[in-house]
């Protein structure tokens, strides 16, 4: 879904304001599958969570957590208690994943609403992925919503099948918040990764946008120096 933004260039020179642009923004759905997480997202370059050593693990931990440390600062929230197990064993609460993953998982079997949980995001997310697993092996479909509307919708193998799923920004907007649902099945979400900062080519791509501008308001500020004689 598209939407657009006005967003004013706020530089003044000697009493001359920019004029103001108007920049299309968006938030794009990726389906990742299940294989590894990739490194970069729409062109933000991505940091995996780090090893959950602040939540108490399965069985210890049962539909109790409700947030995860972010890398980058900030925390993921969960709307609903989740229960933190480990990938790869039902003695840590999550017999299987994917593409060997045996890390941090949280899954909603213990929680009120087994079929929903909506993450709220760190400030200032500009892409964010996760994987998620429906609790019976076979196929259930899964899907994740950004707070904008889009949509990504997938049928995911409960046997060793986690798929990724995956959201980026363009523009001047935020990632705030995903709904992630699964159609008649309870499942667990694990494997999160985040936005870090640009990749060096989004930066110089987004400097050489206003190049343009700032050369034409010296020259507008050389042209009335001259003018005045100063």
């Amino acid at each position: 879904m598209k939407k657009q933004r006005l967003i004013g260039v706020g530089l003044a020179l000697s009493g001359l304001m920019l004029t103001q642009v108007v920049v299309e923004a968006s938030i794009t759905g990726v389906s990742i599958g299940t294989g590894a997480p990739p490194t970069t997202l729409g062109g933000w370059a991505m940091t995996a969570f780090p090893a959950d050593g602040v939540n108490p693990v399965y069985p210890t931990s049962y539909a109790d957590i409700n947030s995860v440390p972010s890398p980058g600062g900030g925390s993921l929230t969960f709307s609903q208690a989740l229960t933190h197990d480990l990938a790869g064993s039902l003695s840590t609460g999550w017999a299987t994943w994917s593409h060997g993953y045996t890390g941090d998982v949280y899954d909603t079997i213990g929680s009120s609403d087994p079929l929903s949980v909506t993450l709220g995001l760190p400030a200032a997310t500009r892409a964010f992925y996760f994987y998620a697993e429906p609790a019976p092996y076979s196929a259930f479909t899964i899907s994740a919503t950004a707070q904008d509307g889009t949509l990504i919708s997938q049928a995911v193998l409960g046997g060793g099948g986690a798929w990724g799923f995956g959201f980026y920004t363009s523009g001047a907007d935020v990632l705030t918040s995903i709904k992630i649902e699964g159609l008649n099945t309870d499942f667990a979400i694990g494997e999160f990764g985040i936005s870090a900062v640009p990749e060096p080519s989004t930066v110089i791509a987004g400097a050489l946008m206003l190049l343009p501008f700032g050369l034409r308001a010296m020259r507008c500020l050389r042209s009335r120096q001259a003018v005045s004689g100063k």
